[in-house]
């Protein structure tokens, strides 16, 4: 009688799966500016930082697609972080990319630039392009990186 209880439900299961669940629908604008905005202010980073650098790693995807997709180079995200760098900062790598999770991917973001900024002499361009370098540029040195992220910043409305 065991048996058969067990094989029916297997066959209610069968016949009747459950649907899968929605995923959410993308980050409205304002949602995006909102998360990045508390990211920054939580960690002491500028707005105009963070928005730099989320358009710069959107934009290396694909202009106008969101959520940001992540690539097959090893970094994931809104901001593309790799995993040394998330590790880094205490933040779980496996979370990024994962859709609902822009607030995170900003915090995670935004902590990883403001230790760049402590450790680049006070200086949110040499952040920047430590945030894609890995390491502070030399003293004076702007790289492509941040000079297209500059040129990005001010070139918006």
């Amino acid at each position: 009688m065991r048996t058969l209880t067990i094989f029916a439900l297997l066959v209610i299961l069968i016949q009747f799966p459950r649907p899968a669940p929605a995923e959410p629908p993308p980050a409205a604008p304002e949602d995006r500016d909102i998360a990045i905005t508390i990211a920054g202010a939580r960690n002491g980073v500028p707005y105009w930082v963070m928005r730099t650098v989320h358009s710069v790693e959107c934009a290396r995807l694909e202009i106008g697609q969101w959520p940001c997709r992540n690539l097959g180079t090893g970094e994931r995200g809104a901001f593309q972080m790799r995993p040394a760098a998330a590790e880094f900062v205490g933040c779980n790598w496996l979370m990024l990319g994962v859709p609902g999770a822009l607030s995170y991917e900003a915090d995670c973001a935004a902590k990883l630039l403001r230790h760049h900024f402590l450790t680049c002499r006070l200086d949110w361009t040499g952040a920047i392009a430590a945030y894609n370098l890995g390491h502070c540029p030399p003293r004076g040195k702007v790289t492509a990186y941040a000079r297209k992220a500059l040129a990005m910043m001010e070139a918006r409305p």
